[in-house]
């Protein structure tokens, strides 16, 4: 269930805690399992990509991060104003992007599937002025490095096993439950969130998330 690392860290406790809505995980991390992790690591950037069109730039660059939904399923940026107030969501199952104003069912959406990188940066950016943002400079790339994708060379997202999606949303839902448990347990390895500089966060992220075990 666990990586070794962690039998130091939590309890038996701890994990019982955690089984009431523990996923169960059954793929291997095949080629296409990792191809799969790189394609939403791709798409993903969108969300860090309209946080920093849309909000002030801060000091430790927050205004660019998100965080998993553990009941919606999705990665979701901060709360933004403009005509409403809104939060960007991106559904890895099925490769979507949408627009969720507060308290409200209704959602647009920009599907990814079988689109490029240049056609679905300008779908999110007609999104994003139809709600009255003023986007005078749209960043269309991030200031940090991504590992080299087919999508950053004209390629179109595509999903290449349903399943393999569903999956992966899994190790994001069990590793925002560990997560979660860690910050509770460890609140002052969690400071960075709030301008500290401690690794342990990210150190954490990273060996849970499937990245560690891809070959």
């Amino acid at each position: 269930m666990f990586n070794c690392k962690f039998y130091k860290l939590i309890s038996l406790s701890d994990i019982e805690s955690l089984q009431a809505n523990w996923r169960f995980l059954a793929f291997d991390y095949d080629k296409r399992f990792v191809e799969t992790y790189k394609l939403i690591h791709q798409a993903i950037q969108f969300l860090a990509i309209t946080g920093k069109t849309v909000l002030p730039p801060r000091y430790d660059d927050s205004h660019t991060s998100f965080t998993w939904d553990f009941r919606s399923k999705c990665f979701t940026s901060v709360w933004l104003n403009a005509k409403r107030t809104f939060r960007i969501e991106f559904n890895p199952v099925d490769l979507s992007l949408s627009l969720i104003p507060y308290g409200e069912q209704t959602a647009e959406s920009v599907q990814f599937e079988g689109k490029t990188k240049k056609e679905v940066y300008a779908l999110l950016r007609q999104v994003l002025l139809s709600e009255g943002i003023a986007i005078q400079h749209f960043e269309y790339e991030m200031h940090y490095d991504l590992p080299e994708h087919i999508v950053c060379r004209g390629g179109k997202y595509e999903i290449y096993d349903p399943e393999i999606n569903e999956e992966l949303a899994k190790h994001y839902s069990n590793a925002y439950l560990v997560l979660n448990l860690l910050k509770s347990k460890y609140p002052a390895a969690f400071y960075f969130i709030y301008g500290g500089t401690n690794p342990f966060f990210v150190y954490m992220a990273l060996n849970y998330m499937p990245v560690e075990s891809i070959p």
